[in-house]
Formats: C-alpha cells, sequence, structure tokens
C-alpha cells in the first residue's frame, strides 16, 4: 500500500516539475486514462482547424473519444464521423466505418446493427470557436486483431451537423477536418 503510495506522489510531483508532456510520453490522457490511440486533426484549408483526440477505454463506457478541436466557427455545431478510409485523401466516395454491415446512417445512440459503428454525436463548438470532445461508444475498439477496430482509419469533421436521418450520410456537408487514428506505443 505504501509503495502505491509512493509511487502516486511521485507520479504527481514528476507532473507538476515537468509539465503534462511527461504523462502524454507515457501514454496517459488528459483524464489521466491510458491513452490506446490518437488522431491529430488538421483543417484541409491552411492554418484553420487542429486538435488531437485520445482514445481510451472505460469499463462502464466502453471505447473513449477525447480532446479538443479548435478553429471552429462559434457556437456552431458539427458532425463527426470515423470512415473506412486510411488516408485523408478528400474524394467523396469514402464510406463510413461500418464493420457490422448496418448499411444504415442513424442515431449513435440506436443498437448496433441500425446505424454505422463510425456514426458518432455531433460536436458543438463553444464561443470561442473550441470544442471540447467527449463521445464514448461501446461499437468501435483500438484492437490489433478485431473487425471493430478504428486503428488506421480516419475521423472527419464536417462543416454541418448531422441530421441522422438523411441517407447516406446525414447531409453533413463537406469534409473541414480530419485525422488518421493511430496506435500509441
Amino acid at each position: 500500500m505504501k509503495t502505491s503510495a509512493v509511487s502516486i506522489s511521485c507520479i504527481i510531483l514528476c507532473s507538476v516539475l515537468c509539465g503534462c508532456s511527461t504523462f502524454k510520453k507515457m501514454g496517459i490522457g488528459d483524464q489521466g486514462k491510458q491513452v490506446l490511440a490518437q488522431a491529430v486533426l488538421k483543417g484541409y484549408a491552411t492554418n484553420t482547424i487542429k486538435g488531437t483526440l485520445s482514445f481510451y477505454e472505460e469499463m462502464d463506457r466502453g471505447l473513449v473519444i477525447n480532446g479538443t478541436i479548435e478553429g471552429l466557427l462559434p457556437d456552431s455545431s458539427y458532425a463527426i464521423h470515423i470512415l473506412e478510409s486510411e488516408n485523408c485523401d478528400t474524394s467523396e466516395d469514402e464510406n463510413d466505418f461500418d464493420p457490422g454491415s448496418s448499411d444504415t446512417h442513424g442515431y449513435p445512440w440506436m443498437s448496433p446493427g441500425q446505424h454505422h459503428a463510425g456514426d458518432l454525436p455531433n460536436i458543438k463548438a463553444g464561443r470561442n470557436g473550441k470544442a471540447e470532445v467527449d463521445i464514448s461508444t461501446s461499437l468501435i475498439d483500438v484492437s490489433d486483431s478485431s473487425s471493430f477496430s478504428v486503428l488506421n482509419r480516419t475521423i472527419v469533421l464536417f462543416s454541418h451537423a448531422d441530421d441522422f436521418q438523411t441517407q447516406p450520410d446525414g447531409n453533413v456537408g463537406q469534409r473541414i477536418g480530419c485525422g488518421k487514428i493511430i496506435a500509441v506505443q
């Protein structure tokens, strides 16, 4: 018990003296969770959208996608989807990640099989043009051996909020930002 308390004290002291970068090197995210994967989002236009999303697991929430995206229009909502593609090419023929073969775009809170696993809840930017992302899902993972893994897929931000009804993509508009989901070593 004392060893654990000493270890935790050392980690806290190290974070105070060295800053949060120490935690990032250890693969520990802002929420104190073991980060399994990350995606660095960049806007398609120069010097616009940027952000980092971390992927980690929580027993009661499943896979959690957490982070911040900046450079958005204040008080605006945006669709965010995980796509099948492995790069941030802007071609329009890339599909939402759908390992369960639902073939249906829909609300992310619906039962598995009633929507693409890559259909995620909309995010909203605050007055400062920054969106705090905190999404959880049990439909995807970041395991190397799973057909539901989003590793090496892309997470894409769209110009409009998803209506979750219009087929095939929810009337989300154009792609405005993208990042590849990569395992954290």
